[in-house]
């Protein structure tokens, strides 16, 4: 059959995807269904004005795909990349001063990546370093993340307050929250639109001191990959030791968290079935990314647990 040709994000193609303002009033670039395959400088002939004299003779020359997010960073607040053949985010490798230019007097502002319904289960090194002083906002419906371990990069966003990954295979593990919202830390606001509580990080960190006494007491378990593996592991359906005693003493909040359901607060228990919304007009790809950003800004604030499920079931109807 025909196959479709590997396609790059370009300064071309930024030409020809909406750019827009939010109601929040964040300037977003919306890259969707472009079949872009990765983000990654490449060798090629045509180098970026600047960079050849800096390259080694036999070395790659980083070409304007590198320059080119550093210039997205620094003039969007919003990415939204979904609907591509995206495996994995390189590319995103900020020098501290662009070597095409000989005065930059911006730096990156990127606060938000949106990554529906691709294939990513790895982010470099590169973008965490790169976006680490400014990403707060990851949401990545329907992607490849199947490891616990996999997660373990999201602790590389200190200001991350908001990160989504419905869809997800790993989204199904047990203690799937409380191993997230320990990796994160106490800036994470939102996981899967639902509120991070107070007894969550409480549990959260129950887990991650039950992870370190189990680290230490295995034998010839030394080095940093084998603590890593042995924590994630923990965390398995089939795992004893530490995490069974802690489920003994929070059983129904392990139980129903195997079970695929987080407990809520009573008051949102409580709370009557909300019908779903009539069908609305169908939204271009901008209004679709513009409209979600201000849904979760509005499902942050919120307090009341009937708005906040309205709120939460509304992201989940535009990510659909």
């Amino acid at each position: 059959g025909h196959r479709r040709a590997m396609v790059r994000l370009t300064a071309a193609l930024v030409q020809e995807c909406p750019q827009v303002t939010t109601p929040l009033g964040e300037r977003a670039l919306v890259v969707r269904g472009r079949n872009i395959q990765q983000l990654e400088s490449f060798a090629t002939g045509t180098a970026a004005a600047g960079t050849k004299d800096d390259a080694a003779d036999d070395g790659p020359v980083r070409v304007a795909t590198t320059d080119l997010l550093f210039e997205i960073a620094c003039n969007f607040d919003v990415l939204d990349l979904s609907e591509n053949s995206l495996q994995r985010l390189d590319g995103f490798n900020f020098p501290a001063r662009p070597a095409n230019v000989t005065e930059w007097t911006v730096a990156p502002r990127l606060s938000t990546l949106i990554l529906h319904n691709n294939a990513v289960n790895r982010l470099s090194a590169g973008l965490v370093r790169s976006l680490a002083p400014t990403l707060h906002t990851f949401v990545a419906h329907n992607n490849a993340f199947r490891e616990l371990a996999e997660l373990d990069v999201f602790g590389g966003f200190p200001n991350l307050e908001r990160l989504a990954l419905v869809g997800n295979p790993v989204a199904t593990k047990p203690q799937y929250r409380a191993y997230v919202i320990g990796v994160c830390g106490p800036k994470l606001k939102l996981l899967d639109y639902n509120r991070v509580l107070d007894r969550e990080r409480v549990e959260a960190a129950q887990l991650r001191s039950a992870l370190e006494a189990e680290g230490k007491a295995k034998k010839g378990t030394t080095g940093r990959t084998q603590r890593r593996r042995g924590a994630a592991a923990l965390f398995d359906d089939d795992a004893g030791g530490a995490l069974a005693a802690l489920e003994g003493s929070n059983g129904d909040v392990a139980a129903a968290e195997a079970n695929g359901k987080r407990p809520r607060d009573d008051a949102a228990e409580a709370a009557p079935a909300r019908a779903q919304p009539a069908a609305e007009p169908q939204l271009s790809a901008a209004e679709l990314s513009a409209k979600l950003a201000e849904t979760m800004e509005r499902l942050d604030a919120a307090t009341d647990p009937e708005e906040m499920a309205a709120l939460e079931a509304e992201a989940d109807r535009l990510i659909a």
